[in-house]
């Protein structure tokens, strides 16, 4: 660990250490994040503020002091209690009140650091843009099958701090987004996984190289016995790899490697310290070449644990039944010969082109949202060859139309009602009709899964409509 991490994790221990009755904390951000870790400070009587923009804040814990909005007057940061600020993960370090306690050389600390310091399991860490959630939940899978025990935490849904009140584990698998690794301070990886880095996020960054930067964070305190598991194909995960001061194994779908998980005529093969391990494609569950890397990542993981012949069984028999995530690319139904697939999680242009490369032609593409700043050209050159038509919905969908209108048959509707009239009226035997909306969903919807499950009504009610 560097001199600058190390000042880092004591100062940033420091803050949490010791803590008196006086003494209090900050967090900002009242979400999944913000209330975890007002339930950690409670077990410990740590006083403790909310920041939050919502007015109608609810928090009802017994050393919670007090809220704030972004128009109340806040307490001093030259107030020597203050001990430390904890912006959650959707408070960007932009944010005035963060800026401040920076200035006034205030402990800023993310919640994954601060439960690193408590937890004595090893980390095994996913970023990437897209696949996160799918190679965290298998890799917990390969790994609990095998008699391994794993906790899974982390942007997947339950905070790492969570853990810190529950029986340990020897590993943790955890989801880390860009947003959480602003601040990985001093968390150290035992594995970290890069999965790949395409654009997303221009809300929040100034340019993908900004962006990647943030990825980059999950190696900045590893070393020489930890292990970086990364997609050679992508050109950002490579570029990382060469600033990477772990031992490296490269994963691919179009080179072979000596050490190294790849492709070869259905087999994935992972060469690892002189062994070779097989395992059959047409046994997986899992479908498409976005899936083919997330298991090439998650049994490279897997296997840097435990390698024994009888954990690479089990892995096999983990392969052949792990169906994967809701609302990615979930097959919803078949009838009168069109099929229907919800990929609601795709919010993002790279998502949807690993989605489209799944099917060969005659799909009818949903899409829309929320815009997410990003440049949607990419996606033309797979429109024009697979979509016989491009249905556009919420926000974005003028941009969108401005961008494909060339490209294929486009319809613009207001909402997902219309949307799913539209593509049942439009698919006939042998199409696919396919959400796969290259935007966040909070124009209309809480998150993706509201959206997902909304789209999944509709077509199952318009498929219940043309049976009668």
């Amino acid at each position: 660990m560097n001199t600058t991490a190390t000042e880092k994790t004591t100062t940033h221990r420091d803050a949490v250490s010791n803590v008196s009755i006086e003494d209090y904390f900050l967090i900002i951000g009242f979400g999944v994040t913000g209330k975890a870790l007002a339930a950690y400070f409670d077990k410990r009587n740590f006083n403790y503020y909310v920041l939050d923009d919502r007015e109608d804040l609810i928090c009802e814990g017994r050393n919670f002091l007090g809220s704030f909005t972004k128009d109340s007057e806040l307490c001093g940061f030259t107030d020597k209690k203050l001990r430390a600020v904890f912006p959650s993960p959707g408070v960007s370090l932009t944010h005035p009140v963060v800026q401040k306690a920076k200035v006034s050389g205030v402990p800023i600390i993310g919640e994954l650091e601060l439960a690193s310091f408590f937890l004595k399991g090893d980390f095994i860490a996913v970023t990437g843009t897209n696949g996160k959630s799918t190679t965290v939940k298998l890799i917990n899978a390969l790994l609990k099958d095998a008699g391994i025990q794993n906790g899974l935490k982390g942007n997947i849904g339950s905070p790492l701090i969570t853990a810190v009140n529950e029986p340990p584990k020897p590993y943790y698998v955890i989801e880390e987004s860009s947003f959480q690794l602003e601040l990985a301070g001093s968390l150290r990886h035992k594995v970290a996984v890069c999965l790949n880095v395409t654009p997303d996020h221009f809300e929040r960054y100034n340019s993908i190289e900004e962006y990647a930067m943030a990825k980059a964070n999950i190696i900045c305190n590893s070393g020489e016995d930890d292990i970086f598991v990364y997609n050679h194909d992508d050109r950002y995960c490579l570029n990382m790899s060469m600033d990477s001061r772990l031992k490296n194994i490269p994963f691919s779908l179009v080179h072979e490697f000596d050490e190294g998980a790849f492709v070869r005529d259905n087999m994935m093969i992972i060469r690892m310290d002189g062994e070779s391990f097989g395992f059959d494609l047409r046994q997986c569950s899992l479908k498409g070449l976005h899936n083919t890397e997330n298991m090439l990542a998650a049994l490279t993981a897997a296997l840097v644990v435990n390698k024994t012949p009888e954990a690479v069984k089990s892995y096999a028999s983990t392969l052949k039944t792990f169906t994967g995530l809701r609302h990615r690319l979930e097959k919803v139904t078949s009838f009168q010969g069109i099929d229907f697939y919800n990929d609601s999680k795709a919010t993002n242009v790279g998502a949807v082109v690993m989605a489209l490369a799944s099917f060969d032609q005659n799909v009818i593409l949903l899409a829309g949202g929320r815009d997410k700043l990003c440049d949607y050209l990419p996606l033309k050159g797979l429109i024009q060859g697979k979509v016989k038509k491009l249905i556009l919905m919420g926000e974005a969908r003028e941009k969108m139309y401005r961008c494909f209108k060339d490209t294929t048959a486009v319809e613009m509707v207001e909402d997902m009602a219309q949307a799913v009239h539209a593509a049942c009226r439009a698919a006939t035997a042998g199409d696919t009709v396919l959400l796969s909306p290259a935007c966040s969903s909070f124009d209309q919807y809480k998150d993706y899964k509201e959206r997902g499950d909304d789209f999944e009504n509709r077509v199952k009610s318009e498929c219940r409509k043309r049976e009668m």
